[in-house]
């Protein structure tokens, strides 16, 4: 009895002692591993955003200008978009969005601070003056080598630039990066005399998309290797011109009528 007895009282000192160890070691918060699979896509109209995927309040809203798909489900979009105060999150459901790219983009998270260029070089390219910090996310648009051209939040509007892959972590990498625009064969455009085409980091003229500059003639012929087209004669060109002997790139607004 007294063998039984003299256990009972060890074992409830050996709880007593847990006890006081766990009051006083801190609470570790175990946060839920985040799956993001999506990357960038354009959204064509205007839409509210929700707060949760089920609807919840509107907490913002969006227009023509390029978003980061963080993840779907169905017609319900988690994304993260621009606003006047930085990077929002929230959810739009049954939106009129164009996804092509999003299997060869994908979503990424920046490890270290890094500032952006124009191109995959730093000394034929100017920096675009952006950065991107540790612990930001940003949308991969393409690859090569290793070099990445992205699409990130900024309180001025989204912004684009290249920086090393090395600074990034990919959630979801797909089989295939698309490659730079540069890539595409040149198509040199005059820029007619009294003529000025103002730049953007991206396809719209709406304040979506922050402000690069300017081309006018001196800058004819401008190498264009790509066009965003909406589908109602609107289009962007993405081009590359010379300012105080680096090479600076955004799209200009030429529609098709």
């Amino acid at each position: 009895m007294r063998k039984i007895l003299s256990f009972k009282k060890r074992l409830l000192a050996i709880a007593l002692t847990l006890v006081t160890l766990f009051g006083i070691i801190p609470t570790m918060s175990v946060s839920a591993a985040e799956n993001y699979d999506g990357g960038w896509a354009f959204s064509k109209a205007n839409h509210t955003v929700y707060s949760s995927a089920t609807g919840g309040s509107a907490i913002g809203s969006i227009g023509r200008e390029g978003i980061t798909v963080l993840s779907q489900s169905g017609t319900t979009y988690y994304i993260e978009y621009s606003t006047a105060n930085g990077a929002k999150r929230g959810y739009i459901r049954n939106p009129n969005l164009d996804t092509s790219s999003l299997s060869s983009s994908c979503v990424a998270r920046v490890t270290s601070n890094y500032n952006l260029y124009y191109g995959p070089n730093t000394s034929t390219y100017a920096s675009t003056g952006g950065n991107v910090y540790a612990g930001e996310y940003v949308a991969v648009i393409a690859k090569e080598g290793s070099w990445v051209y992205v699409e990130y939040n900024t309180n001025s509007g989204r912004k684009r630039g290249y920086m090393p892959y090395a600074n990034l972590s990919c959630y979801n990498r797909p089989a295939y990066f698309a490659d730079f625009y540069m890539s595409n064969n040149i198509d040199w455009w005059s820029i007619p005399e009294g003529m000025t085409k103002n730049m953007y980091f991206g396809p719209n003229d709406n304040g979506s998309y922050g402000s690069v500059g300017y081309i006018d003639h001196t800058d004819s012929p401008a190498k264009v290797y790509y066009s965003y087209y909406y589908g109602n004669g609107e289009a962007f060109h993405y081009a590359e011109y010379t300012v105080g002997g680096k090479v600076k790139s955004g799209f200009f607004r030429w529609d098709l009528y």
